[in-house]
């Protein structure tokens, strides 16, 4: 049986957060190891729990997704951070990519 992928989820919606992890729960390769509702207590479970990847709103109160991006970048260059959004603007998916973006997925995305 090979490892699973441990992921953290960071959004401040809660029925967001709780749809990515009944969509993830449902696959044998993921395990979902915590969720945030913002940029601030999802930097401080990157640091405890060392997630291999983050899935990360782009629009949260007080510190937004890029910036956390960057953040969880900085502090933990090997963890795959994937923004998750509803934002289908090319400036976003430019931007999250420069700061280090593993990928940009759509919440509309089935």
């Amino acid at each position: 049986m090979t490892e699973k992928v441990r992921v953290l989820l960071i959004d401040d919606h809660e029925m967001a957060r709780r749809g990515l992890r009944a969509m993830l729960s449902a696959t044998d390769w993921v395990e979902v190891v915590g969720e945030g509702d913002s940029c601030e207590s999802g930097q401080k479970l990157v640091d405890e729990l060392e997630p291999d990847m983050v899935l990360l709103d782009i629009q949260m109160p007080g510190l937004d997704g890029l910036a956390c991006l960057e953040r969880i970048k900085a502090r933990h260059p090997r963890v795959a951070v994937v923004m998750v959004t509803l934002y289908d603007d090319r400036r976003y998916v430019l931007e999250a990519i420069r700061r280090g973006a593993a990928g940009y997925l759509l919440k509309d995305a089935t």
